[in-house]
């Protein structure tokens, strides 16, 4: 289980995100690959923390109208101080902040999984 977490972990930390006024242009570092997500096809997003023993880590998560989610952790990014301010200035709709809430050992009840 702990080989699962690291590997999952890996696979989010090589992603980078480019936010336009049209969408989210999502690139891996792992596979050379990159996807591109129309405006229409995003929700919104919301903020939240994870609490950890030392301090709690910031989080932004955005949800697309499929289901899915794009977690955006504090540690995984250099200017994430930037990143709520950039989706509010690119009138993204903003959810709200949301508490975490554990679901399993890696995953979590999101609150505007509606």
């Amino acid at each position: 289980m702990i080989s699962w977490i690291f590997a999952r972990q890996l696979l989010r930390t090589t992603k980078t995100y480019l936010f336009t006024n049209n969408g989210i242009q999502e690139y891996n570092y792992l596979t050379f690959s990159s996807r591109y997500i129309q405006r229409n096809d995003i929700k919104g997003f919301s903020s939240s923390s994870i609490p950890y023993k030392l301090t709690p880590f910031k989080q932004v998560i955005i949800y697309l109208n499929d289901g899915t989610k794009l977690d955006l952790m504090q540690f995984n990014f250099f200017n994430f101080k930037r990143i709520k301010q950039a989706l509010i200035d690119l009138q993204y709709t903003y959810l709200g902040y949301e508490s975490y809430k554990w679901k399993w050992f890696d995953d979590r009840y999101y609150r505007f999984d509606e």
